[in-house]
């Protein structure tokens, strides 16, 4: 519990800076700015989640036991994360201008800029700058050094809001017009993460860095945990993020999608305490061996769901309010399309100490 509370605590700071920024840039660009500034962290987040974390899953599971070993498993998934973060930063090179044309060009107001296809390709490197720091990150959940993990959280949070409130301030200032704001909220985003990713990988063991094993010396255990992983990432991610693709796809009104994703990231905050959960009991999930000690793992986690689902009430009944203050008067069908989702992450909630177990 003294891990999941520094976690959480860290977290919880994480989250509150996020809301920070968010009523700065939900303010200064607009509902319907707003929408595009979403979609295209929606692009990042994807690109990073899509297989990822199944990576990261496998550190975890592999890497939490005796030096040598830990070592040998991490150095082939590192370079296996190598790779991938190339494909990604091709992928975005590639697949740029058609995206654009996809989701953009119908949410930009008549007579104003869309937003550039070279945005997207931002978007594809701070996806894997964002990988590349989950790699540290996962490598501290490993050995459970969760007040380093839970430091990184606190720090990358305030580098992002220091960035994105010196973003709004300068745009306010100078005049900008809401297109040029909304690519360098984007890529205050993509710096902090690539920030991160700079002072996580500085406290890495040195040997992670050698030319790893032969991979087929540790290839066939990886291939045969990662697979399910790496599927239930890839379904989990456009499950998770298949809305906000959707709604630009449909060409809805921009100021209809500024809304909906202002009520995506208010429910943050279930996100935080699911994605806490599962980091801190992930590595003691891995050592569950039998049906009576599962079963006895998940029997602890029944009064706190409970109570969960009872201090959720308070937010789905002041959920206009709520909206109102965190985003502006301006987001009108925000608090009503929250009061949905936040059930959602109170549903995942409950599912999230099983699917600990699973990937274990």
């Amino acid at each position: 519990m003294s891990a999941f509370g520094s976690v959480f605590a860290a977290r919880g700071v994480a989250c509150g800076a996020t809301l920070l920024g968010v009523m700065l840039m939900s303010r200064h660009v607009g509902r319907a700015g707003y929408g595009q500034l979403v979609l295209l962290l929606t692009i990042m987040k994807v690109a990073a989640e899509f297989a990822g974390p199944a990576l990261d899953t496998a550190l975890v599971r592999f890497a939490a036991h005796d030096e040598p070993r830990a070592l040998r498993y991490a150095g082939a998934i590192l370079w296996m994360k190598l790779i991938l973060c190339a494909g990604v930063l091709a992928a975005g090179l590639v697949a740029a201008k058609p995206l654009q044309s996809l989701l953009f060009n119908g949410a930009a107001p008549a007579g104003a800029p869309g937003v550039p296809a070279w945005a997207v390709t931002l978007a594809c490197v701070g996806a894997g700058f964002a990988m590349l720091w989950a790699f540290a990150q996962a490598w501290f959940q490993a050995h459970q050094q969760f007040k380093r993990y839970a430091g990184f959280e606190c720090a990358g949070a305030a580098i992002r809001l220091v960035l994105v409130a010196a973003v709004v301030g300068a745009a306010a200032f100078l005049s900008w017009h809401r297109t040029t704001s909304i690519v360098l909220l984007l890529a205050a985003y993509v710096a902090a993460a690539g920030a991160l990713m700079g002072a996580t990988w500085a406290h890495l063991p040195r040997g992670l860095f050698a030319k790893p094993a032969r991979l087929q010396d540790v290839g066939q255990d990886l291939l045969h945990f990662t697979k399910w992983v790496f599927a239930a990432c890839c379904f989990t991610t456009l499950a998770n993020r298949a809305d906000i693709f959707l709604i630009n796809w449909l060409k809805l009104p921009g100021e209809a999608v500024g809304d909906y994703a202002g009520a995506v990231h208010l429910v943050l905050v279930g996100d935080l305490v699911i994605l806490s959960l599962f980091n801190v009991l992930l590595p003691k999930a891995s050592g569950l061996r039998t049906a009576d000690e599962m079963a006895r793992f998940l029997k602890q986690f029944r009064k706190p769901a409970a109570l969960a689902g009872i201090g959720v009430i308070p937010l789905v009944l002041g959920s206009k309010v709520l909206a109102r203050i965190a985003l502006g008067p301006e987001f009108i069908q925000t608090g009503a399309l929250f009061s949905v989702l936040v059930l959602g992450a109170l549903l995942s909630l409950g599912c999230a100490p099983a699917g600990t177990v699973l990937y274990g």
